[in-house]
């Protein structure tokens, strides 16, 4: 009976094109994207099959605490201390097209960013920002202990660009060590409409429900929306570790005195050699970034910024910055290397009103958190 079941099942597939179905002993487990053969039945190499598991935990027993849950709230003018603000991604400076051709070969850092140019909108919308206190480091918590929002905007290239990214920063107390007491800022945020319409674009549309991974993100347009695509495909798909460690090295992080009172504070305080931490320059995380890509729980991808494997000049700074300098921007993006993936674009930016100083929830908050 079951392999009736399944012959029909495919016979149906292949004479209406339908791309979301279940067999009987699969449909609690996993849905797949599948696509009809071709009528010569010859194998067509690109087309590549995409798993999305089911979500099968129910409300009831879900014990990981909403994003949200540690008590940052946004302020809309940014005057109230302990908060976040939405900012503009112009903000920062990132780098344009024809950056690849020019001489920076600088070791002056204002000549550096006088070359790149301002972002333009965000990928990402942040939503939420949490800041926890830690006796060591914690990675993995959509799975754990972090419930993010249902996207208002759901990606079009589910399995590919995540509707949701967890950004997880996590910033070392002392400025030697391993592991130990931290603090961890974490962005919550999802797809940006305007970016939705764009991957939109890409998306099948010949109703056959074909994720090609490799002409869809070809086809998207934006070379920023592109190299986020193509680095999110790489770091799921490639299978030598070392071409997997060069793609995550990618991932950048920015930060940026908000005010000159923040500025002042900044030169007092920090060594030379890590005020860039600060000043708006790009810090590749290199071997810092881990990636997860979490079925289970929805379209989401979570991002940690390990600071206590970060190089000593950026842990200054980052040690200076869990102390809380002031009013500090920061956003998060992927390196261009070649001139097709110029110009740069922000995944996400925000800015932390006093508020990593300002955490009033400590580990025992974390819903669902092992020992």
């Amino acid at each position: 009976m079951t392999t009736f079941l399944r012959s029909t099942r495919k016979a149906l597939a292949r004479a209406t094109g339908l791309h979301h179905v279940a067999s009987p002993e699969r449909s609690q487990r996993k849905s797949t994207w599948v696509k009809p053969a071709s009528p010569t039945g010859a194998p067509d190499d690109d087309a590549e099959e995409i798993v999305v598991r089911r979500d099968r935990t129910s409300p009831k027993s879900d014990a990981r605490r909403p994003s949200g849950f540690s008590g940052v709230t946004r302020s809309v003018d940014g005057a109230k201390r302990g908060a976040w603000t939405i900012i503009k991604a112009a903000t920062f400076r990132v780098r344009g097209v024809g950056y690849s051709r020019k001489n920076h070969h600088f070791t002056d850092l204002d000549q550096v960013l006088a070359l790149k140019g301002p972002s333009s909108d965000a990928i990402y919308d942040v939503t939420h920002v949490d800041v926890v206190a830690s006796s060591k480091k914690r990675l993995g918590l959509v799975k754990t202990s972090l419930r993010p929002p249902k996207p208002a905007n759901p990606s079009p290239l589910h399995g590919l660009v995540p509707s949701i990214l967890i950004v997880n920063a996590i910033l070392p107390a002392r400025p030697r060590g391993c592991d130990g007491a931290c603090r961890q800022i974490i962005l919550t945020c999802q797809l940006s409409e305007r970016c939705c319409r764009e991957l939109a674009m890409s998306a099948p549309q010949n109703g056959s429900g074909e994720l090609n991974l490799k002409t869809a993100v070809a086809n998207i347009q934006d070379p920023a929306l592109r190299l986020w695509a193509a680095w999110c495909r790489d770091v799921r798909r490639l299978q030598n570790a070392a071409d997997r460690d060069e793609v995550r090295g990618r991932f950048k992080f920015f930060a940026k005195a908000a005010d000159e009172a923040t500025a002042q504070k900044c030169a007092a305080t920090l060594p030379h050699d890590a005020k860039s931490v600060v000043s708006g320059a790009a810090l590749l995380c290199r071997n810092a970034c881990a990636v997860s890509f979490v079925e289970g729980r929805g379209d989401i991808t979570e991002v940690s910024i390990d600071g206590f494997r970060v190089p000593a000049r950026v842990r200054a700074g980052l040690h200076a910055l869990r102390g809380g300098l002031g009013n500090v921007d920061v956003a998060f993006g992927i390196e261009a290397r070649i001139e097709s993936e110029l110009p740069e674009r922000l995944l996400c930016c925000a800015r932390l009103n006093r508020a990593v100083k300002a955490a009033r929830r400590d580990e025992g908050w974390w819903g669902g958190l092992p020992g």
